[in-house]
């Protein structure tokens, strides 16, 4: 079962919820800070994917080769 995160449009808190299934919507889903019914999914980064530039990632600083030259 997969894990979403949500934000409460309230009170703006972020939580973690299981849930069934991939498609399913916030409906019945309440926020635990404030009890609110108004929360929507976000984007975890977590959950994110996508090519890394040419070379990897960058974390900046340190010396680099790039086609061979240094």
């Amino acid at each position: 079962m997969p894990v979403f995160e949500y934000e409460c449009r309230a009170c703006h808190s972020s939580f973690e919820r299981l849930t069934r299934r991939i498609g399913e919507d916030a409906t019945g889903i309440v926020c635990p800070t404030c009890g609110s019914d108004d929360v929507h999914k976000v984007i975890s980064l977590f959950g994110v994917t996508g090519a890394e530039p040419r070379g990897g990632p960058s974390f900046g600083g340190g010396t680099h080769t790039h086609n061979g030259i240094t």
